[in-house]
């Protein structure tokens, strides 16, 4: 509702008759027009949030290749998400026309034919302002979901510094808003141009009046949805406290050494991780626990089975640096020595002399 009021105020700007321009503004952000629109764009960010929860990633995704960004894009999945985005964007457009009123509010406008022998005809006429909004949150909303792949949008990264849910919203918003009129601007002057009279002009494409709504139009849409993902993003990586013991029975399963050595969604275990590392600097009374012994036995189970899958991914790593490095020397470049190799041929060296 803030933003759809600020787009109101900002589509009918007149600094000439500021009075009047609130005054029409308090008026609008009441009438019927205006709370279907946000009603339907709650369905909208309803839908952009359930595809952010669907297509997230823990681990960012680099393709090695243009052949390979090429087959992702393409990629049926990828499909489906751009195809929503599109429709998503074209009900964005939709209510941002309606709600700016004027000549963008209506598809059909009444035309009259003179050309009749009966005198002036009333007909139904397309209006290409509205169509040119339209396509123009297609277009939008086809990109955002673009970029969302090729730019790794849907990756989450976590924080090292936890701050306060609130901080962490306040100090990206004004970066976001910055953003989405930047590239808002960018889409506007790439965008597909309805090839009708008069906008098959260079004077019809020229009009101020629609190049700035369509701006505030591009605007409106990727804030809102930058917002949904920026939600979704402080929300998801938020810190989450793992107990290393179970209290009951029952919180076997939601402990940190069980989560770690299972197969949960790589969310809940980089969660269970991030709670490792504050847990290391900054929890003396867990710690405890972690290197407590069982009893009876005296066996340290939890530190076993924490240090243990912490030198799995450890090995896991060292062993796709050490693909990384082969597919690399594959490419042309120098492969380097690694320090066996380096100790090995020294010592050869020194034999030999």
């Amino acid at each position: 509702p803030l933003c759809t009021a600020v787009f109101i105020s900002i589509s009918s700007i007149d600094l000439f008759h500021p009075i009047q321009w609130i005054s029409d503004s308090f008026n609008d952000w009441y009438t019927s027009y205006v709370i279907f629109c946000i009603l339907l764009m709650s369905v909208v960010i309803l839908i952009i949030s359930i595809f952010n929860v669907e297509f997230y990633a823990v681990v960012p995704s680099i393709p090695c290749s243009r052949l390979a960004l090429l087959g992702k894009i393409i990629h049926p999945r990828q499909v489906i998400h751009s195809v929503v985005h599109a429709i998503m964007g074209m009900l964005v457009a939709w209510c941002a026309a309606v709600m700016t009123k004027g000549k963008f509010q209506f598809l059909a406008l009444p035309c009259t034919a003179s050309e009749s022998l009966d005198g002036a005809v009333q007909h139904m006429c397309l209006n290409e302002y509205h169509l040119f909004l339209l396509l123009s949150g297609a277009f939008m909303g086809y990109n955002y979901s673009l970029l969302y792949l090729v730019n790794n949008m849907n990756y989450l990264p976590f924080p090292v510094i936890q701050q306060y849910k609130y901080l962490r919203f306040r100090r990206s918003l004004p970066l976001l808003v910055k953003h989405s009129c930047v590239e808002s601007l960018y889409l506007v002057r790439n965008v597909c141009v309805a090839k009708l009279h008069p906008l098959d002009t260079l004077t019809g494409l020229l009009d101020l009046s629609l190049l700035y709504h369509t701006w505030l139009c591009g605007i409106f849409l990727l804030i809102t949805w930058h917002i949904a993902w920026l939600l979704f993003k402080i929300y998801a990586t938020e810190a989450h406290h793992f107990p290393v013991q179970p209290t009951f029975a029952e919180e076997t399963d939601q402990c940190l050494p069980k989560i770690l050595n299972s197969n949960p969604p790589l969310l809940i275990k980089f969660l269970a991780l991030q709670d490792l590392m504050l847990l290391s600097q900054y929890s003396p009374v867990q710690r405890q626990e972690v290197f407590s012994l069982s009893q009876p036995g005296g066996h340290p189970h939890n530190w076993t089975a924490i240090s243990k899958e912490c030198l799995n991914l450890l090995s896991d790593l060292t062993q796709k640096l050490i693909m990384q490095q082969e597919a690399a020397a594959t490419n042309g470049r120098v492969k380097q020595p690694s320090t066996g190799e380096l100790g090995r041929s020294l010592s050869s060296s020194g034999t030999f002399l």
